[in-house]
């Protein structure tokens, strides 16, 4: 892959993460990322990024100076439906740059590398620095899904948003309990209702794909064998992931990420259908002890549902950035919490 900028009297060199540059990345990832043990981990690399158990990952980009890591950008390789067809697209995110390299032109190598990958590149969420190099690349913003949040305990959801209420989370978690008790009523009521019912991921991956035969607009492809990847777990580092369905053929795919219990994907029926479900998802995160549940409104009806059951909207829409736009940006893209980790 062609050098794509300088630092000094060295040419910086974009290449793809091999075995070559374990060592090197994994010091980078140490030096960068502290207390992100993953990062530094090449089996999890070569898992998170789809590659090969062995040879060249072409989803991993690093920049190189000499045989130092400076810099690195990730590509998760996945399939989109655009007007009926089946086109390649890939989920960029951890752009990371060592502090004494940055303003010098490496991040905009490497994402010019990612570029030179075939099909269409999509991110999620950038900081503002991210943002404006996107931009100066012709990538462009495209409508997208809600975010959403159900606090399940006041004190940890409040002190994520205002850390310096961190000390007092507990005080926070007493005097809040009424307020979440009222937000969450709802769906404890539906928890009565047992057509909605925990079991594996492997249960609803033809509930997965029938529902997304029903999409005209353009979204991402989530087959057996994307599923597979993202919900079967991978050694410590990623949980296998439940799920909940119902007869009917709604279903919830759900992962444990901390204190978080993310709904990854998740269709309804119908309102009531949604209930149920969700309902369900939140005795579920109660039962892992989690402290709030995000979710994604990906279909435009999910926006009403989920705030009539109190969920609290977060980000309207998420920040989603396409390149090319042709095709991608002229609807709604239907952007699930498993597509992108968010940390761009």
């Amino acid at each position: 892959m062609a050098a794509g900028a300088h630092h000094g009297h060295q040419r910086i060199e974009v290449v793809q993460y091999d075995v070559r540059w374990e060592q090197a990345q994994t010091a980078f990832a140490r030096r960068n990322w502290a207390g992100k043990a993953r990062r530094a981990d090449p089996a999890y690399l070569r898992w998170e990024y789809r590659g090969p158990s062995t040879g060249a990952v072409s989803g991993l980009l690093l920049a190189v100076d000499g045989e130092q890591v400076v810099g690195q950008l990730g590509r998760i390789p996945g399939q989109a439906r655009v007007a009926g067809e089946l086109v390649p697209i890939g989920w960029i995110g951890n752009l990371m740059v060592e502090p004494e390299y940055r303003r010098q032109g490496v991040s905009s190598a490497l994402l010019q590398g990612v570029l030179e990958l075939p099909g269409c590149t999509l991110g999620t969420d950038p900081s503002p620095a991210a943002a404006k190099t996107l931009a100066a690349f012709g990538f462009g913003q495209a409508t997208s899904s809600d975010l959403f949040v159900l606090p399940l305990r006041a004190g940890p959801v409040v002190s994520v948003r205002y850390p310096a209420l961190r000390g007092g989370a507990r005080v926070v978690d007493l005097i809040g309990r009424p307020i979440v008790g009222h937000v969450t009523r709802k769906l404890r009521r539906a928890q009565d209702d047992d057509r909605a019912q925990v079991c594996s991921w492997t249960d609803v991956v033809g509930l997965v794909s029938r529902a997304e035969t029903s999409i005209t607009g353009p979204h991402a492809v989530h087959d057996e064998e994307f599923l597979r990847w993202r919900c079967g777990g991978f050694g410590s580092w990623v949980r296998t992931c439940d799920a909940v369905r119902t007869p009917a053929g709604s279903f919830a795919l759900v992962e444990r990420a901390g204190q978080r219990l993310l709904v990854l994907h998740w269709h309804a029926v119908d309102p009531d259908e949604a209930a149920a479900l969700l309902g369900r998802v939140v005795y579920l995160a109660e039962s892992y002890g989690m402290d709030y549940i995000q979710a994604m409104a990906a279909e435009p009806d999910q926006v009403g549902v989920m705030t009539g059951l109190g969920f609290q909207r977060r980000r309207t829409p998420t920040d989603l950035w396409c390149h090319p736009m042709d095709g991608y940006g002229a609807d709604r893209f239907q952007v699930q919490g498993y597509d992108s980790d968010q940390n761009l």
